[in-house]
């Protein structure tokens, strides 16, 4: 009875629960892969809390591959891999992106226990990519490391949901820890069709600043690099197992970040 509840729950379900790093888990015995692309461009920074203008746009494309496997009802594992084109003027690279591995345990189950919302743990190991490090426009700061996180989610009605993450990063290579957190509300407007709006923050734990004291083009990787991002998505079940999401964020403040607009589209299947 439970299974077949949570199936008809996943047919109508709001883009913001699918994704991998959503509460809920994946039906034991699944596997969903979803293939994506992630356009970023922006021609203002700050340098600390500064803010100043680019020479040029930073524009970077990323395509994604992920795969989650349920594996019983309280435990899930995913991972996700990246390639990246970064355009900065005149140069340009292409390049591996870190590649993420995780797992994902649910403490509490909100369909067992109406009065409380779905818990889930979640811990996931980084390895860096093959990409260059020390510049403005670089794909990443170029450390492994791990991250853990708690996930909470409650269905307030059928189409309506809410979600939120909180977790902390340590990575190697003088890179700072960092927190972040992320909030999402999820609504089905149809029966195949979803609407989500959030928002997403990262706090980091460094005190070096572009240009500030100590500062060089290698310390690239040791700056602080503080985030907020609003974003809004649609989703559309092209099919019973299969979605088309799209996705608008924009990163509104920051410190040493680049504002930029983020466009993104994916495709999602279960099987």
């Amino acid at each position: 009875m439970k299974k077949t509840l949570i199936v008809a729950i996943a047919l109508a379900m709001p883009a913001v629960a699918a994704a991998d790093g959503s509460p809920w888990l994946p039906i034991p015995g699944s596997a969903q892969v979803s293939i994506g692309y992630l356009q970023s461009s922006g021609d203002e920074y700050d340098a600390g809390t500064t803010r100043k203008m680019l020479s040029a746009k930073i524009e970077q494309g990323t395509f994604s591959l992920g795969l989650q496997l349920g594996l019983t009802d309280q435990f899930a594992i995913d991972t996700r891999f990246n390639y990246v084109d970064s355009k900065f003027g005149m140069a340009s690279e292409g390049a591996l992106s870190d590649t993420t591995i995780g797992a994902r345990w649910r403490v509490v189950d909100e369909f067992e226990h109406n009065s409380t919302p779905t818990v889930t743990l979640r811990a996931n190991a980084i390895l860096n990519g093959n990409y260059d490090t020390g510049r403005a426009d670089a794909i990443g700061d170029g450390g492994s490391g791990g991250e853990l996180s708690v996930l909470v989610g409650k269905y307030l009605m059928p189409a309506l949901t809410v979600n939120g993450e909180l977790g902390y990063r340590n990575r190697n290579k003088m890179i700072p820890s960092d927190f972040w957190g992320d909030i999402n509300v999820g609504y089905a407007v149809h029966s195949r069709v979803s609407l989500t709006a959030g928002y997403s923050m990262t706090r980091s734990q460094g005190d070096l600043d572009i240009g500030g004291p100590g500062f060089t083009p290698s310390r690239f990787p040791e700056t602080t690099e503080d985030r907020d991002v609003i974003k809004v998505g649609a989703s559309i079940a092209a099919m019973s197992n299969m979605s088309v999401n799209l996705n608008y964020g924009k990163v509104v403040s920051g410190r040493n970040s680049t504002l930029a607009d983020l466009f993104g589209v994916s495709l999602a299947a279960s099987f």
